[in-house]
Order: C-alpha cells, then structure tokens, then sequence
C-alpha cells in the first residue's frame, strides 16, 4: 500500500438500526460504502445536503462511532506509530487499521488527529478560561506540564491570529469569529497530522466566513496538516478544497479536483448543487434556474442506483432505467470520478 495518504476508508459502512427492544425492522444507511482517500497536505471537502451523511462520515473517521462495516487506514506520526507498538498494538509501518486498534489504541492514535466541531458557541465550556480549553488535548494525552501546556496554548492562539490577551479570557467574552478561532487553536495545540473541521463557517456571518477559510488554507501550508471539511455550501469550496466529494444518502456519487467538478459536473445531483449556488451578477436576478432533480430526499432504495427517485436523466436516455434499477453504478474514472449509469452518454 502506498504511505503517500494520510487516511483512507474501504467499503466503510455507518448504519444504525431501526426498531424496537426486542426486533430490528430495519436500518438507517447513514454511510453506506464510501472509498476515500486524504492525501497528505491537501483539504479534502465533503459536500452534501443535510442528512446525507456527512458529520457521520467525520465522526466516525474520529473514532467517535463504531464501524458497521469496512475499514479505515490511517498513517501515523512516527513518534505515535512507536508508541502503539510499545503498547502492543499492530502498525505496518507506520500505517494503522482501526479494526486492528483496542480502545486504547485508538485513544492514542488520536493524538495525531482532531476535529473542529460545527457550532462553536456550545462546543466551549463556558467555566473554563480559553488557555484551558486551548491546552486540554494537550493535557488528556499528558504531553507536558500544566505550566507547559499553558505556553503551547499561547503558541496554538498566535496562530490563529489571537494574542496573550485572549489566556485568560472565558468564551462569553469572544465573538463567534474569536470562538471558532479557539476551537481551530484547540485542535492544533498537539500539532496533528489530520484535521476534521464539520462545517467550519457554517454557524459565522458571512463577513468572518472568508476569514475563517483563509486561516484553514494558511494553516494547512504553514503546519503541514491534512484537512477534511465538511459542508452544505458548494459556493465556499473553490476557496478552500484541492478535491472535492460529493455525498447523496451515504454514499459518494461524484469526486475530484476542485475546479474540475465545479466547471464540469457529471453526476446529476452535483448538477442540481450547483444550479442551487446563488450567482451574485446583476444579470441573473430574472434568468429562470433550471435544477436538474425532483421530489425529495428519501431512503436509498433496496437495489439500483439510490439517486434514481429523484433523476431527471434517467428519462432522457433510451433505455437506460433498467440498469439504474437493478444495479448501483460504482465510483469510477480518472482523478475525475462519477457514480452514474448515464454520465458517459451524457458527456461523450
């Protein structure tokens, strides 16, 4: 396996059941076989409707959901991949498997990553001054003293553009802008290799959204740091993704360079995204937006391609509805990838 990933899922599945105490009548296929690979050094964004999946998908990257099925792969640090293996844990390398991982393990793996949680205005513990919540990874994985911790807590803030000032301040004091600064200072306070930001701007006005963005891609040039963003907003991606994942009912249907899946869309739901992206010219207050889907999101169904309920493309090529019927196409192509039956009539 090459090592020039940071992370990388096979077939990984996230389903809950659905039932009652004694039967399951079903299940929930919030992530339903999703292949993905994070380089390293690059920001990966994950784009979707709500629902789709997408802070399932992060969560359970981070640990912080047990995996139905599949498997994540994950290429520590040196220094952590010595520590497994002191511990008595499996690691090739420097490369893990979570299914290989005990709970220890997996606590100690999570020095090389964190995440940056959508709302920062619940995600700070109002009692504790922001050094504190600044330094607490550092203190959970007993990194240094409660007096070191605090310099390194100064070290993470100045990177995030907020000064000594801020040490002891406690988060009703700071704006929202200041908040998810915080939060972002928090999860580079142990210097990860790989950051999970679920909807980093999302909860921000739209004057500090850039800004955020901004300190996203300048952090992850200056501390060589991988990143996975999670999104709703297709608009926000050119500024801050070098490849993009689009996600439908727990699966991804579209991936690939930026620039690329913007200008040139394959799979009718990344279409329908970007019909949906508010173009700011003047000139297209009155122009009529054709949106390339129908109805709305269900459950994906039991066979067949899960977009099918919703595709308008599937009645504009002949003879191609038995095939989404019966089989679901796979990722398929090069760097540019799409899951459809049709995409290749569409574009040839």
């Amino acid at each position: 396996m090459s090592e020039d990933f940071v992370l990388r899922t096979e077939g990984l599945k996230k389903w809950y059941k659905i039932g009652g105490i004694f039967s399951v009548k079903g299940y929930v296929r919030a992530v339903d076989g999703v292949d993905v690979t994070i380089r390293k050094g690059e920001v990966y964004c994950v784009v979707g409707e709500s629902g789709c999946g997408k802070s399932t998908l992060a969560r359970t990257i981070m640990g912080l959901e047990e995996i139905t099925s599949g498997e994540i792969y994950f290429n520590a640090s040196p220094s952590t991949a010595k520590l497994l293996e002191k511990k008595g844990e499996k690691v090739h390398g420097t490369i893990v498997k979570y299914s290989e991982l005990s709970e220890k393990g997996l606590r100690i793996l999570k020095r090389d990553m964190q995440m940056v949680f959508q709302d920062p205005y619940a995600s700070l513990d109002p009692k504790m001054k922001i050094w504190e919540i600044v330094a607490e990874p550092v203190l959970v994985h007993k990194l240094a003293s409660k007096k070191k911790a605090r310099e390194i807590a100064a070290q993470a803030l100045e990177k995030v553009k907020l000064g000594e000032e801020f040490l002891d301040r406690y988060p009703h004091e700071l704006s929202g802008g200041q908040k998810q600064r915080v939060m972002i200072a928090r999860a580079l306070s142990i210097s990860p290799k790989f950051i999970v930001a679920d909807e980093p701007v999302s909860m921000l006005d739209v004057s500090i959204r850039a800004e955020i963005i901004h300190l996203l891609k300048e952090i992850r040039d200056k501390e060589n740091v991988s990143l996975m963003v999670i999104t709703h907003d297709l608009a926000t991606t050119p500024h801050l993704c070098d490849r993009i994942g689009v996600m439908y009912l727990g699966k991804i249907v579209e991936e690939g360079p930026t620039r690329e899946v913007i200008e040139n869309p394959l799979h009718p739901y990344t279409k329908a995204l970007m019909a949906a992206v508010l173009e700011p010219s003047p000139e297209n207050r009155k122009r009529r937006i054709e949106v390339p889907i129908k109805g709305e999101v269900g459950v994906p169904p039991e066979r067949g391609c899960r977009f099918l309920p919703r595709c308008v493309l599937v009645d504009q090529i002949e003879g191609i509805r038995p095939m989404c019927s019966e089989k679901e196409p796979p990722l398929v192509g090069d760097g540019h990838k799409v899951a459809c039956w049709g995409a290749k009539e569409v574009h040839s």
